[in-house]
C-alpha cells in the first residue's frame, strides 16, 4: 500500500513541479534593436541551451526534494486523531477569560443546527407558493412560473448566509482561533446550502413541471443526494484542514483528503454514469439509446481525467504542503459543474413551450444568437475565474498585488474577443433573413416580390463570407496587438502573400472580378431560371467564384463566373405565355372569345392567381388555318413566378368549359366524304367539305 501511495505522489509531484520552478517562470528576453551578429547567435543559443539545463535540474530537485518528504507524512497519518484532539483542545480560551473548547464546540454545534433549521423553516414556508407557481403535473410549467419559483427558493440560501452573518457576529465575537474555525464551519454549510439550492432548482424532485434538467424523477433524487454528499465531504476536509493549519502534520490531513476526496467523486461519476448518460444524451442530442451511451461516454471519459488530475494535484499539495492547491481543484471541479448547468439552463430556454409558442423566425434567430452569447459569456467568466484561482490562488504563480496588472491585457484581449465575437452575431443576424428557409417560403408566397429583396438574398451569402473574413482578420490582428505581439510583419507577410496569389492564380481571379460584375450589374438572382449556354436551370446559391444551377431534372451545375458569358434570364419582370389550339373550321370565333374572357375572370377570381397576372387571357385571334382545323392563339401576361402552373391551370379549363359551351375542338383523326360526281359512278374520296360546299352533296363519314 506504501509502494502505491508513493507511486501516486511521485505523479502528482511531476505535475507540480514545472509549475513552481522559476525557470519555467521566466520572461522571453526583449528583442534585439539591431540585426543579431553570428557571435550572438551562438551566445543567445548557448545561454539558451544553459537555461534548458538549469531549468531540467531545478524540476530534478524539486522532485527529489517532494519524493524524500513522502515517508515522514505517512508516518504521519496514525497520528491524525491525537493531533485533531490536540488542536482541538488547543482552541480553549479559559484562561484569557474566553470559552472553553467544549463550550465553543457545543455552541458551534447548536448554531450549524440553527443554521439548518432556517433551512428548513423557510423551505416549508415557501413550499406552498412554489408548489401553486410550479404544479404537480408532468407538463413543464410557464418559463415566469418556473423562474419565479426559482426567485423564492433563492430566499433560503438567502437566509441562512444572513444567519450566518449575524451568529458568526453576535455568538463568536472576536475570538481568534475560536472565530476563525467557527467562521470556516459557518460558511461551509452556507456553501453546502447554496449548492442546494441550485440542485434543487435543475432537478425539483416530486416537481416535474418545473424540472430544468432532462431527467426522470428518480435520477433527480439521486443526484441531488450523491452531489451533497461529496460536498458535505469537501467541506469536512476544508474544516480539518483548517483546524490543523498551523500543526506540522497538515500534510498528513491534505494527504488523506487527497485519496478521500477524489475517491468521492470517483464514486459519482461511476454510480451516476446512466443518469449523466441520460442527461447529456437529452441535452446534446434526441435523448435516443445511442445518445444515451454517447453521453455515458463522454461523461465517463472526462469527468475520468477531471477526477485523476484532482487528485496528483492534490498529492502534489500534500507533499509541497500547498493547502491552496486543493481549493484549485475544488474550483475547478465545481466550474465544470456549473458550466454543464448553466449549458442545461440554455438550453432549457430555448426548448421552453413559451419560448417557441408563436415565435417567428426573427425571435428564433435572435433566441439562437442569445444562447451563442450566453455561451462565449459564461466560458470567459469562468476562464478568468480559474486563471485567478490557479495563477494567484492555489501555485502562487503571480502576486496578488501584481495580479490586476498582469490580467489587464487579457482581459483587453478577451473584450476584444468578445466584441468581434459579438459584431460576427449582429452580422449572421441580419443576414439569417435572407438565408433561412421559412424567409425564403415567405418570400416565395408573397404577392409580388420586389427586385431589392430578391437582389439582397443573392448578395448577402457573399456578402456575410466578406464581412466573416473581415471581423476576423481585424479583431484577431487586435488581439493579437494587445496581448503584445507585433502584428507589422503580419501585415506585410499577408500583402506579400496575396500578391502572389493574385499572381499565380489569374483564373481563380478572373472569376471571381467577373462575379463580382454579374452581381452588381443584377444579371441574375436565386431562384431565377437562367441559360448560360453550357446549361441551363434555377439558380440556387454562389460561391466566391461559381454558380450553382439546379436543373429541372434535378442535376446540379457548378459553373465558374468566367465561364458563363452570354446569360439568358428566363425570370425577369415579366413572361407572355402563348396557347396554340386547334379548333373545329365552323367554330363560331366571337362566342370562343367571350367564353375566353369568362374563362379568364374565373383564374382571376377564383384562384390565388390574381396577383401574378399583369395582362389577363385573351384570344388572340386564328394563326393558322388548315384543312380540317383552325388553330387559334390565346394569351396572357404574368409575373416570372410561376408561368408554368397558370399556364396547365388555363388549358385545363380551356379543354373542359369550352365543350360545355359548343365549341369544338378539331377530331384528332381526319375526317372525310364521299362525293359523287355527276354522270360518273366512281367515287372519289377527300376532305370534308362544309355544308353547301360546291362539288356536290357532302355525305359525313370517318375514315379507318
Amino acid at each position: 500500500m506504501t509502494c502505491v501511495l508513493q507511486a501516486l505522489v511521485l505523479l502528482g509531484v511531476l505535475i507540480g513541479a514545472w509549475a513552481v520552478s522559476p525557470a519555467a517562470l521566466a520572461a522571453q528576453p526583449p528583442a534585439a534593436a539591431t540585426e543579431p551578429s553570428a557571435a550572438s547567435h551562438a551566445a543567445a543559443a548557448a545561454a539558451a541551451k544553459a537555461a534548458r539545463a538549469d531549468e531540467i535540474d531545478q524540476i530534478t530537485d524539486t522532485v527529489e526534494e517532494l519524493a524524500s518528504r513522502s515517508p515522514a507524512i505517512l508516518r504521519s497519518v496514525p497520528e491524525l486523531p491525537a493531533a485533531t484532539a490536540a488542536a482541538w483542545h488547543a482552541l480553549d480560551r479559559s484562561d484569557a477569560g474566553g470559552r472553553t473548547a467544549g463550550s465553543f464546540g457545543g455552541l458551534l454545534l447548536l448554531c450549524v443546527v440553527a443554521l439548518v433549521v432556517v433551512d428548513l423553516l423557510v423551505g416549508l414556508a415557501l413550499r406552498g407558493p412554489k408548489t401553486r407557481l410550479i404544479g404537480t403535473e408532468t407538463v413543464p410549467a410557464g418559463m415566469l412560473a418556473t423562474l419565479g419559483a426559482a426567485g423564492l427558493e433563492l430566499l433560503r440560501p438567502l437566509a441562512v448566509a444572513i444567519a450566518s452573518r449575524i451568529l458568526l457576529g453576535a455568538v463568536f465575537g472576536d475570538a481568534g482561533p475560536q472565530t476563525a474555525l467557527a467562521g470556516t464551519v459557518l460558511g461551509a454549510v452556507v456553501t453546502v446550502i447554496l449548492l442546494r439550492f441550485l440542485l434543487e432548482v435543475l432537478l425539483r424532485p416530486g416537481l416535474p413541471a418545473g424540472r430544468l434538467v432532462p431527467v426522470e424523477d428518480g435520477q433527480a433524487a439521486r443526484l441531488k443526494t450523491g452531489f451533497t454528499a461529496v460536498a458535505v465531504l469537501a467541506r469536512v476536509g476544508q474544516v480539518w484542514a483548517a483546524l490543523l493549519a498551523s500543526d506540522p502534520r497538515l500534510p498528513a490531513v491534505l494527504l488523506v483528503t487527497a485519496l478521500a476526496i477524489p475517491a468521492a467523486y470517483a464514486w459519482l461519476v461511476w454510480t451516476m454514469r446512466d443518469v449523466f448518460g441520460t442527461w447529456l444524451g437529452r441535452l446534446l442530442g434526441s435523448g435516443s439509446p445511442g445518445a444515451v451511451t454517447v453521453g455515458r461516454r463522454v461523461w465517463i471519459g472526462v469527468m475520468g481525467m477531471v477526477v485523476v488530475l484532482v487528485l496528483l494535484l492534490r498529492l502534489y499539495a500534500a507533499l509541497a504542503d500547498r493547502p491552496e492547491v486543493p481549493f484549485g481543484s475544488m474550483a475547478t471541479v465545481t466550474v465544470l459543474i456549473l458550466l454543464l448547468f448553466g449549458e442545461t439552463l440554455v438550453r432549457w430556454v430555448q426548448k421552453h413551450p413559451d419560448a417557441s409558442k408563436g415565435r417567428g423566425d426573427v425571435e428564433a434567430r435572435l433566441l439562437r444568437s442569445g444562447a451563442r452569447l450566453a455561451r462565449v459569456i459564461m466560458l470567459i467568466a469562468a476562464a478568468g475565474y480559474l486563471s485567478r484561482v490557479w495563477l494567484v490562488d492555489a501555485l502562487a504563480i503571480v502576486p496578488a498585488e501584481e495580479w490586476p496588472e498582469a490580467s489587464r491585457h487579457w482581459w483587453f484581449a478577451g473584450a476584444t474577443a468578445f466584441a468581434g465575437f459579438l459584431a460576427w452575431e449582429v452580422v449572421n443576424f441580419v443576414s439569417g433573413a435572407y438565408l433561412t428557409p421559412a424567409e425564403a417560403e415567405a418570400a416565395e408566397d408573397a404577392p409580388a416580390p420586389t427586385g431589392s429583396g430578391s437582389r439582397i438574398r443573392t448578395l448577402v451569402p457573399l456578402l456575410r463570407a466578406a464581412m466573416l473574413v473581415l471581423i476576423f482578420v481585424v479583431f484577431s490582428l487586435a488581439v493579437l496587438s494587445m496581448l503584445g505581439v507585433n502584428i507589422t510583419p503580419l501585415v506585410a507577410g499577408a500583402s506579400i502573400l496575396g500578391l502572389a496569389i493574385s499572381f499565380g492564380s489569374q483564373t481563380l481571379v478572373r472569376d471571381i472580378i467577373t462575379g463580382v460584375f454579374y452581381l452588381a450589374e443584377d444579371a441574375f438572382r436565386v431562384g431565377e431560371y437562367i441559360d448560360c449556354g453550357k446549361a441551363k436551370g434555377t439558380v440556387e446559391s454562389f460561391a466566391l467564384r461559381s454558380v450553382r444551377l439546379r436543373h429541372q431534372s434535378g442535376m446540379l451545375h457548378t459553373i465558374p463566373f468566367g465561364q458563363l458569358g452570354q446569360v439568358t434570364n428566363f425570370s425577369r419582370d415579366w413572361s407572355t405565355i402563348k396557347i396554340n389550339m386547334r379548333f373545329a373550321r365552323d367554330t363560331d370565333l366571337e362566342a370562343l372569345r367571350k367564353a375566353t374572357k369568362k374563362i379568364s375572370q374565373q383564374l382571376i377570381d377564383e384562384t390565388d392567381y390574381a396577383a401574378d397576372f399583369t395582362s389577363p387571357l385573351k384570344m388572340q385571334g386564328v394563326s393558322e388555318i388548315l384543312d380540317d382545323a383552325l388553330v387559334i392563339t390565346f394569351k396572357f401576361t404574368v409575373i416570372p413566378r410561376r408561368p408554368s402552373e397558370i399556364q396547365r391551370e388555363a388549358v385545363r379549363r380551356l379543354l373542359t368549359q369550352l365543350p360545355a359551351k359548343g365549341i369544338r375542338f378539331a377530331a384528332a383523326t381526319p375526317t372525310y366524304i364521299q362525293v359523287a360526281l355527276p354522270g360518273d359512278t366512281q367515287v372519289v374520296q377527300g376532305p370534308r367539305l362544309p355544308a353547301g360546299a360546291e362539288g356536290g352533296t357532302p355525305v359525313a363519314g370517318t375514315a379507318s
